[in-house]
């Protein structure tokens, strides 16, 4: 049995990271893992898998809190609730004519003191708690994981202080990160932090090609892909599925990024031309409140089709999801933004269900990856979703369901079980053999 020595915030680096660490077990990998505190409610609240705790030893490394500890005090104070999002408090109470200053002066707050991140305040407990855990007992290989590069920082010290073979893992990237808020001037400090902190490691890993491919252009050909996947479910005994065609989507749409309005206008124009009935139809959306979705929805007319359900737990999800007839994935729509895949997509090949990939430019990794399973279909224009919600809505009529065709051996690939052999064969190569020094 080999040990690993893991850098990760748990509240952060969940479901990716304990998934993969319970599955490195039956690859002769023990993992601990020094994390911040849990909480009482860790394997439930975080979606730990089930025996978690009993497969990998946690080392708590205790903090008073990240940048905002102080203000959350001071709010707190002033009769702030800890129940729900201070800034969403602070704007509710400023009005609606200052708030676009509240989200500016948070902004600047983080891009003078959270750096490399928000969590930084950590990285003292956390070296105290890896040196005394290397004290005491051999490691073969130290894994960091983002989000919150402040891991990075913290293992970059320990491989230069003790010479243990490191990956460091960015399911989010650093410096090139899609959704990096930050004016310039930050971002080349970041990417000279980033590329001053991750030379010393070992090997890079990321969840997708492009993402790879845009590590390697920092940092050269150390990097490998070890994707995000998916838990299987406890159950597999089969759904009903609803008397209507029910069409699901399951998680947060992103502003500028996804597009639903195409699949929008393709129904509005089946049932404007008769080939679809409105009344035997139905859209469902959780998520988060998505306004601008509900302003389209009400100019389209779909209101009585297409609903938001709101935020439910992911249990709950992935039940709406196996009693759907076709699950909807929308594609990243910025072309200079490949590679990004949300969890749903893992979510959906495990749930047994069509999947129907809209819009963009199309994604080879998605395309490829439905192909292989045989799992769904992409559909990148109005006219091919047209076509795509046809010919299952007729299916639908004809046999009260849509044919799935997936491929069990190849979706159990993509299961976080695989993607776990993935790592451990990534960690064998960098690490001695076991009773070497």
């Amino acid at each position: 049995m080999k040990h690993l020595l893991v850098i990760a915030n748990l509240h952060h680096a969940s479901p990716r990271i304990p998934a993969l660490l319970a599955y490195l077990a039956e690859h002769d990998w023990r993992a601990t893992v020094v994390t911040p505190p849990l909480g009482a409610e860790a394997e439930s609240v975080l979606g730990l898998p089930d025996g978690f705790l009993e497969r990998v030893e946690i080392a708590v490394a205790p903090y008073r809190g990240d940048i905002f500890w102080f203000w959350r005090k001071v709010l707190g104070v002033l009769g702030f609730s800890s129940q729900s999002s201070y800034t969403e408090q602070i704007k509710e109470r400023v009005g609606t004519g200052k708030r676009g200053t509240v989200d500016r002066l948070m902004l600047a707050y983080q891009t003078l003191f959270a750096i490399p991140d928000t969590e930084w305040p950590w990285r003292r407990s956390a070296l105290r708690m890896a040196h005394t855990l290397i004290a005491e007992r051999r490691f073969d290989a130290i894994l960091s994981s983002s989000p919150f590069p402040t891991v990075h920082c913290v293992a970059s010290r320990l491989k230069r202080r003790h010479g243990i073979p490191w990956v460091a893992d960015l399911r989010d990237l650093w410096s090139q990160n899609h959704n990096y808020p930050f004016p310039e001037a930050r971002r080349r400090l970041d990417r000279w932090l980033e590329v001053r902190t991750l030379r010393s490691a070992d090997l890079l890993t990321t969840i997708s090609l492009p993402l790879a491919d845009r590590l390697e252009s920092l940092h050269g050909n150390r990097v490998a892909v070890v994707r995000n996947g998916y838990q299987p479910r406890s159950s597999a005994l089969p759904e009903t599925l609803p008397e209507r065609f029910t069409i699901s989507y399951t998680g947060t749409i992103y502003a500028g990024k996804q597009n639903p309005d195409r699949i929008l206008a393709a129904l509005r124009h089946l049932f404007e031309s008769g080939q679809m009935d409105r009344s035997r139809v139905a859209l469902n959306f959780y998520g988060r409140h998505d306004s601008a979705l509900q302003e389209t929805i009400a100019k389209m007319g779909l209101a009585e089709v297409v609903r938001q359900h709101g935020m439910l737990p992911r249990a709950e999800t992935r039940q709406r999801q196996r009693c759907s007839h076709l699950l909807l994935f929308l594609q990243w729509e910025d072309p200079d933004e490949q590679g990004i895949f949300p969890l749903k997509l893992y979510e959906y090949l495990d749930a047994g269900r069509p999947i129907l990939a809209t819009g963009a430019t199309g994604s080879d990794e998605i395309k490829d990856m439905l192909a292989e399973t045989c799992a769904g279909t992409t559909a990148l224009t109005s006219s091919d979703i047209e076509q795509a919600l046809l010919a299952a809505y007729r299916s639908f009529l004809a046999d009260g369901t849509v044919p799935y065709h997936g491929i069990p051996q190849a979706i159990d690939h993509y299961s976080y079980s695989g993607c776990a052999l993935q790592l451990a064969n990534h960690l064998a190569q960098i690490s001695p053999p076991a009773g070497q020094p």
